[in-house]
């Protein structure tokens, strides 16, 4: 009756001990390796790219086909596209304002500032737009980033970046 037992309780025994295991290797989550070290974490692992953006990124990609790097130069430009139309915005006021000759037309500006705002309007939107879209994109791939020129980082795993 005791063999009987032995060869079972040994079965239960390494059962016990193979699913204690499984578990081990499943809480690890992701082998996320980071230099030269390897981090397991049950987020995804962080993004961490060099360089400049691959050669056919541009102003059409979709952002959600950018790299990091891609996206980090896009965000460059969408900025100092709404920089311009915000300068040519201004500059067409303050001509319109001139051409007043420091006369004050209620009427006359209200107009004008009307035809400036609908001739403005679009690329201020679209550059704005872009400028939103390529935020949002960055927002759902990382959980905080850090982009420059030469590198960028994408911290999904939620911890903070250093």
């Amino acid at each position: 009756m005791t063999r009987a037992i032995l060869p079972s309780a040994a079965v239960v025994l390494l059962l016990a001990l193979s699913a204690l295991a499984l578990g081990a290797c499943r809480s690890r989550g992701n082998a996320c390796v980071y230099g030269d070290r390897t981090v397991y974490q049950d987020g995804p692992c962080d993004i961490y790219e060099r360089g400049p953006p691959r050669p056919d990124e541009n102003e059409n990609t979709p952002v959600e086909q950018l790299s990091l790097a891609g996206m980090y130069w896009q965000m460059k430009a969408a900025g100092e596209q709404q920089r311009e139309v915000e300068a040519g915005f201004r500059a067409d006021l303050e001509r319109s304002r001139q051409a007043l000759g420091g006369k004050r037309d209620p009427e006359f500006e209200r107009l004008e500032l009307e035809r400036i705002n609908e001739l403005w309007r679009d690329r201020m939107r679209a550059a704005q737009a872009r400028n939103e879209a390529l935020q949002a994109e960055l927002n759902r791939r990382c959980n905080g980033a850090s982009l420059n020129p030469t590198e960028q980082f994408c911290g999904q795993s939620g911890r903070p970046l250093q």
